[in-house]
């Protein structure tokens, strides 16, 4: 089983999820990929980009397909789950080095488990096109925000735009301007290929539409589903009257009314697009990351969830045993 992390995240992402792959298959490999691991002793630098977001997500696959054939040996039969950009990148890795990996070590991969992936890309990323637009929807609601929390307005600013926040805050024209005419922030002297392939209109979003229905491969796609109302607590502050208004902004931003506080639902299932052998899932009060502009619990996040781990449990039981073998195998270890 070969984890792959999402955007500017690390492969430790998935601690939860390996404890729970370990007890259920013990005699399985399991690994989480470190190839594009963000470097957390480089956390507060303005100017550092992680592999994920520097490097385009084919180049990622390259890089977890090397890592593969280190890590799995030979003659293996693997299941790949990926969690948003890491999912893509899963994708890219079936269609440019599936066969490569059954050809030279053996090894085939029989099922790709996404979660909370942007198969028809993020509709937030182009939020830096035209970061003044967020700034007049979250002010909109700016009294209910700092009624929920001082600051949060701010927060969760930061939170859409990430590493962008700084410039697009203070500055939301010029953070247009370079956006629209140096491809992405090129400011920084780096090129940002890795989120930059996440735009709905980017080159990478049409190869995958392109290619989706032809993966050969059976595709398991989990949606998390959460909104403010489910996350935060009615108080004698905020009511449920603020609390639907605020989901009803914060759709606009994210681009669908049901999403997981990052990604609408509709790309996560890649709902619209021609596709084959194509499973969705919806998973209700599970939020896309650790945090919406301020920390989640820890059982939220889309990693942690136990129906998400349970859902990739259960898919990767239906794909490697048949019901009998499972019983079978449960009363061994009993």
């Amino acid at each position: 089983m070969v984890l792959l992390h999402g955007l500017s995240r690390i492969s430790y992402d998935f601690e939860t999820m390996k404890a729970v792959l370990r007890q259920k298959f013990p005699h399985a490999t399991i690994v989480a990929l470190k190839s594009v691991n963000k470097d957390l002793n480089k956390k507060g630098n303005v100017w550092y980009s992680p592999p994920s977001v520097m490097l385009s997500i084919k180049k990622q696959a390259e890089l977890a397909y090397e890592e593969i054939k280190t890590l799995i040996g030979r003659d293996k039969h693997v299941v790949l789950v990926g969690h948003s950009q890491g999912g893509l990148r899963a994708f890219t890795l079936i269609k440019e080095y599936g066969a490569v990996l059954k050809r030279e070590v053996g090894i085939t991969i029989d099922q790709l488990i996404t979660i909370g992936t942007p198969w028809k890309g993020a509709p937030v990323m182009d939020h830096f096109k035209n970061p003044k637009w967020v700034t007049e929807k979250l002010d909109q609601e700016k009294n209910i925000l700092e009624k929920i929390q001082k600051g949060y307005r701010r927060d969760l600013f930061k939170h859409i735009f990430k590493n962008y926040a700084g410039i697009a805050e203070k500055m939301p024209s010029l953070a247009k301007y370079l956006y629209n005419h140096t491809n992405g922030f090129k400011r920084r002297k780096k090129h940002m290929s890795g989120a930059d392939d996440l735009s709905p209109s980017s080159d990478f979003i049409r190869y995958v539409a392109s290619g989706i229905k032809e993966l050969g491969v059976p595709v398991t796609a989990i949606a998390g589903v959460l909104n403010f109302s489910e996350f935060f607590p009615l108080s004698s502050s905020v009511t449920a009257e603020d609390l639907l208004k605020l989901n009803h902004t914060y759709a606009e931003l994210i681009g669908g009314t049901e999403h997981d506080m990052l990604l609408p639902v509709d790309t996560q299932l890649a709902e619209g697009l021609d596709k084959k052998d194509f499973e969705c899932i919806k998973i209700y009060e599970s939020c896309h990351g650790n945090k919406v502009g301020i920390p989640v619990k820890k059982d939220i996040p889309e990693c942690n969830n136990e129906q998400v781990i349970q859902k990739v449990v259960a898919c990767i039981e239906k794909t490697f045993y048949s019901t009998t073998e499972i019983e079978k195998d449960i009363t061994e270890r009993e």
